[in-house]
């Protein structure tokens, strides 16, 4: 486990250094590598092609997204999970628009019919029903 945490920590001080810069690549004869390239936004796809070798980016995307780290109070980084684009553009307009930290939540479950019935009293079928015939009315 050890191991696993030393490398999730590395790479979100690699995503963070990729985009925001790191003078101490410069100190190793990096120089271009440590001005970064100015990012707003960024994302990570964690696929199975490299998670069935690799620990996922969850722990990074969490911490960048986070308005605070190991170094004290910071700005927010908005860093999408799975590369996508649609959620990292949403989460930096909100960011920008807020100046806060926008939630982080890689969430996937199956809700059954039944389920969404019990907890929201709300039938997907009728629901459904309802849209087609708003859709075809108009």
């Amino acid at each position: 486990k050890d191991d696993i945490w030393a490398y999730v920590v590395k790479m979100t001080l690699i995503f963070r250094d990729l985009m925001q810069g790191n003078p101490k690549l410069a100190e190793m004869g990096f120089e271009e590598e440590a001005m970064g390239h100015n990012a707003i936004v960024g994302g990570f796809q964690g696929q199975r092609q490299w998670t069935d070798f690799r620990p996922d980016g969850d722990f990074s995307e969490a911490m960048l997204n986070t308005s605070f780290d190991w170094n004290g109070i910071r700005e927010a980084i908005p860093f999408a999970t799975e590369n996508d684009t649609l959620n990292g553009v949403t989460m930096l307009l909100l960011h920008l628009l807020t100046n806060r930290a926008q939630m982080f939540a890689d969430v996937r479950t199956y809700w059954s019919p039944e389920a969404v019935k019990r907890v929201t009293g709300l039938s997907l079928e009728c629901t459904v029903r309802r849209l087609a015939c708003a859709w075809r009315s108009a």
